[in-house]
């Protein structure tokens, strides 16, 4: 068996403030979010966590995926097929 990992996959869910903020407001939680919640927490902790994978991605191969740009299924079959053609190599 060969050293390398067989399911060594990173993916990254990008989404823009915008398509963010709107879906979030889509949401309902008990309790409801405080006025300024998602500016203050929610988006920064978003901003981190993407400028944490983006300085991993320097030693790290990971894909980063628009999610504006492609609907789940889309998405969801792109990463089986990655799966598929890794076990198709091994």
């Amino acid at each position: 068996m060969p050293s390398e990992l067989l399911y060594d996959f990173s993916y990254f869910f990008d989404l823009p403030y915008d398509e963010c903020c709107r879906r979030r407001s889509e949401r309902v939680y008990d309790p409801p979010d405080p006025e300024g919640y998602f500016q203050g927490h929610v988006w920064p902790a978003y901003l981190k966590a993407k400028n944490d994978a983006l300085e991993r991605m320097k030693t790290t191969s990971f894909t980063v995926i628009d999610t504006t740009k492609e609907s789940m299924e889309t998405i969801q079959q792109k990463i089986i097929d990655d799966v598929e053609n890794r076990l198709a190599i091994h």
